[in-house]
């Protein structure tokens, strides 16, 4: 009977959700940069259940580019900088200042996040990894 309660709560596990990181402690997992602007944040949740966090969501997608990790779920501030979007599905507007100098913000309308790690790839100054 045990096993069966197991097997049945195992199949209504909770979908993931974005959690807070330490604002003002937490650091970027691809600049090291500290996670201040919460506009700008981004989070990965990986395959093991562990998590990054990104001061900017240019670092998310630098980090993706040059890890090849892959990811479960991963989460963007909304513009407003209260709620956390899904970061691969979201838009990103341009022209924003932020952390690590990308420039883009989840928006209503603008790039996909796939277009967004192609303009990352390409930036000239890419922040430095974070030392493991």
């Amino acid at each position: 009977m045990l096993l069966l309660l197991v097997i049945v709560s195992a199949c209504h596990s909770e979908p993931p959700v974005a959690v807070e990181p330490g604002w003002g402690k937490q650091a970027c997992a691809q600049c090291g940069g500290v996670l201040k602007d919460q506009r700008a944040a981004a989070q990965a949740l990986l395959p093991d259940d562990s998590r990054k966090f990104f001061d900017d969501v240019g670092c998310l997608a630098t980090w993706l580019n040059v890890s090849g990790k892959k990811v479960s779920k991963a989460w963007a501030k909304g513009s407003d900088g209260e709620r956390w979007v899904d970061a691969l599905s979201a838009r990103y507007g341009a022209g924003f200042r932020t952390p690590q100098g990308y420039g883009f913000l989840s928006a209503d309308k603008g790039l996909s996040f796939r277009d967004l790690r192609i303009v990352a790839r390409e930036k000239p100054d890419l922040p430095a990894p974070a030392a493991p």
